[in-house]
């Protein structure tokens, strides 16, 4: 896994000692689980959970029991000092949990949360240690950078940060520290999705233009694709910007210019061409000939690079070919006959298309019919000659053609709910 040969090798001397610790390990936990069940509060059985917590930090009984003798402890001083010690050594045992290959144990940093919410004056150091706990990855630490999961310690810091009541502009300028900090940083997908959260606080916060926050952040990607157009990390974080983004014409005509520059010096960066089609799409201007088939060229180029994503490639296509083609006629009839279509939920979701009353999509290799309850005015479906195999969604229609498809069991509600159905050609098993 993550690039890193295992050595499946292990000899017998190895073994034994595991067998030993294993035997050990067993003894200890049965000791401390008969105390428990007896209902001892005992403080000496501290440094047996130490012990146990260490090897197997997922085990919640560990800790159940520990904060059962921590709050009972508690419970029996006065003094704020006092407290503070017993929260600041169960701190201890957490960060050294954590730095010893369990960064990603969810238990280990719920113990931490209960602690830390008690010590106000430590929360700025929390900041600290997550620091130090992110900034462990291939060059600074091997042994630890095979189990880290980085999520967990964005989460704790998240949670931190609203402790202490932050302003989002500090942790954007962290983030954007890790992000521009050599070939590592580029790569950094928790590092842009903790940069996403703490746009949309800034935004909702301080009520300042989204869409141009979002530009800038455009501007941050543009920097990582360029520096590597492989970066997986970079381009989904793209991808959410073009959720969020009010899409301007400006902005699609940049992206666009942008992954058009990156193929040419990459012509087999499958990103770059998924973030064109994403924009043309998002694009309100009609598309020439000429544009559709440069388009279509790199859908087959794509299905070349990437053939097990084949089908979700030619859905774009599908959609591309519906949203620019001139088949909506006069009397609200939209025509699409023998266009290699696999699918019409671009019209269907579309309020171009709303006021569509038949739609004829025969002849083509459409595989299921979408929701079309948005097509408000919708009376007739055509879909003859397709690889439809499931008869849905086209309930209370006047009339439905869905002849030589692959349908073989039918709803008798749903049937009983049209007007006229004609299922001639299908293989039905009554």
């Amino acid at each position: 896994m993550h690039n890193r040969p295992r050595n499946r090798v292990v000899d017998e001397k190895e073994l034994d000692e595991k067998r030993k610790k294993i035997t050990k390990w067993n003894q200890l936990k049965n000791q401390i689980f008969e105390e428990r069940k007896s209902g001892a509060i005992d403080p000496n059985q501290l440094p047996k959970l130490n012990n146990l917590i260490l090897l197997a930090p997922e085990f919640s009984s560990f800790w159940n029991y520990r904060k059962e003798i921590i709050t009972d402890q508690l419970s029996q001083v006065n003094s704020e000092e006092q407290k503070r010690d017993i929260y600041k050594k169960e701190l201890a045992l957490t960060e050294q949990v954590l730095s010893e290959r369990h960064t990603k144990s969810y238990l280990t940093w719920h113990h931490r949360k209960w602690c830390i919410v008690h010590v106000p004056d430590l929360w700025q150091n929390e900041l600290a240690l997550t620091s130090k706990l992110l900034s462990y990855d291939n060059r600074n630490s091997v042994t630890l950078s095979l189990t880290f999961k980085p999520v967990h310690c964005w989460n704790y810091r998240e949670f931190v940060i609203k402790l202490l009541n932050l302003n989002p502009n500090q942790e954007l300028d962290y983030c954007y520290s890790l992000l521009t900090t050599g070939n590592e940083g580029v790569s950094n997908y928790s590092a842009y999705h903790y940069r996403s959260a703490m746009l949309n606080r800034k935004h909702e916060e301080e009520q300042i233009d989204f869409d141009q926050l979002l530009l800038e952040e455009w501007d941050l990607v543009k920097n990582a694709v360029f520096t590597d157009s492989t970066n997986q990390s970079a381009w989904f974080y793209n991808k959410w910007i073009q959720q969020k983004m009010t899409h301007s014409e400006e902005f699609i005509q940049d992206q666009v210019e942008t992954c058009e520059s990156i193929i040419e010096i990459d012509g087999e960066c499958k990103w770059a061409t998924l973030t064109i089609l994403w924009n043309e799409m998002n694009s309100n201007k009609q598309l020439s000939e000429e544009r559709l088939t440069f388009l279509f060229e790199q859908i087959e180029n794509l299905i070349r690079l990437d053939p097990l994503r084949k089908n979700y490639y030619l859905d774009v296509k599908s959609d591309l070919l519906l949203l620019h083609s001139k088949c909506l006629q006069s009397d609200n009839v939209f025509k699409a006959n023998d266009l290699n279509l696999t699918r019409f939920d671009a019209i269907v979701n579309n309020a171009k298309y709303e006021n569509v009353v038949e739609l004829d999509l025969s002849n083509n290799h459409i595989r299921a019919i979408p929701n079309l309850s948005s097509m408000k005015n919708l009376k007739r479906i055509i879909l003859d000659h397709n690889k439809i195999e499931f008869l849905e969604n086209v309930e209370g229609l006047d009339y439905v053609s869905i002849k030589n498809n692959q349908i073989q069991h039918t709803d008798e509600k749903l049937v009983n709910s049209i007007k006229k159905i004609d299922l001639e050609g299908n293989p039905l098993i009554n």
